[in-house]
């Protein structure tokens, strides 16, 4: 039977070649936009949540409550996080990133620019970062020291291993390689090259609450209520000598921050996931546009199967049979 409707539409294709191109080629492009629509949706949502410890990091944010208007921003003090970590048990670590810097790199002949960023000590612990080769615990725990990247590190020494080896930041700064790092995943928002300690020269600004200038991320310990800890540090601003007025701090989920980032008068508003769900609605659009293209085309031509379906009625077809 199955070799018997395997021959009937290999016929039927062949007889009515124009009809099967356009009704067949349809149908597939509709479904190949859609294929590639929700590949697009879904790496939007693994965005930075492929941390081994995704549930506990979130990104510290900055409140500010003033003239009954509430602003909220990702841009924080940069004392907040060594009092965090000092000051709270549920905080396992705390770590500060300065922005990113698109930066000359020298090694003997070789200049070539990177993306990096200046962060704490702890910055690759917090996240888990992949250390491929290099100590990871003592990584960035001298001045000058330097973590890059798998890809960045076959660029600068090829088949060499760069463990020990000193790089030029800027043409100035000499910086030894401690450790080299896998390559980021192309869904997560950070997109760095390198990593370096914050400079000590600006260890005096770096411990200050009356100017918002860094990022800060942190980890808390397992089984962790947020919204009891958002409560402990609703004071941890205004406590402290030299606080910026009407401003206050509390974690948002790392997980949220690519989809669930704009806020109205302190309130989750949106944010990519509106994006996200417009072109999610467009695939939607577009798949039952290609369903019923294919199936007004396949309803206009079903008269002329009508001799067929009329031969298997006589054979002792069943119904079930001919609706299939």
């Amino acid at each position: 039977m199955i070799l018997n409707h395997l021959k009937i539409a290999i016929r039927s294709l062949l007889k009515n070649k124009g009809f099967s191109a356009i009704n067949i080629i349809g149908l597939a492009i509709g479904l190949a936009s859609v294929l590639l629509i929700a590949l697009w949706v879904q790496n939007q949502f693994l965005y930075d949540n492929f941390y081994k410890n995704k549930e506990n990091i979130y990104k510290l944010m900055n409140r500010t409550d003033k003239n009954n208007v509430v602003n909220i921003h990702g841009i924080t003090m940069p004392a907040a996080a060594p009092a965090l970590e000092s000051e709270f048990p549920e905080v396992e670590h705390a770590a500060r990133m300065l922005w990113t810097e698109d930066q000359l790199l020298t090694y003997g002949e070789l200049n070539l620019k990177a993306k990096g960023n200046s962060v704490d000590p702890g910055f690759i612990e917090l996240f888990d970062f992949h250390i491929i080769e290099g100590a990871k615990d003592h990584a960035l725990s001298e001045p000058n020291s330097i973590v890059i990247t798998e890809g960045l590190a076959k660029s600068i020494f090829g088949n060499d291993n760069p463990i020990g080896k000193m790089v030029l930041i800027k043409n100035e700064t000499p910086y030894k390689v401690t450790a080299v790092m896998e390559d980021l995943p192309i869904y997560t928002d950070f997109d760095f090259k390198y990593l370096k300690p914050i400079d000590l020269e600006r260890s005096k600004s770096l411990n200050t609450w009356n100017n918002n200038s860094l990022i800060t991320y942190v980890s808390l310990k397992p089984q962790t209520d947020v919204d009891a800890f958002n409560e402990k540090i609703k004071s941890l601003v205004t406590k402290n000598e030299g606080y910026l007025k009407w401003t206050s701090v509390f974690l948002y989920p790392m997980s949220k921050v690519h989809l669930y980032s704009e806020f109205e008068n302190g309130v989750v508003a949106g944010g990519r996931i509106d994006r996200v769900r417009l072109v999610g609605g467009i695939g939607l659009l577009i798949l039952l546009i290609a369903c019923i293209n294919f199936m007004n085309l396949s309803t206009a031509r079903s008269q002329k199967r009508s001799k067929e379906v009329g031969v298997r009625k006589v054979i002792g077809a069943k119904k079930k049979t001919l609706i299939s």
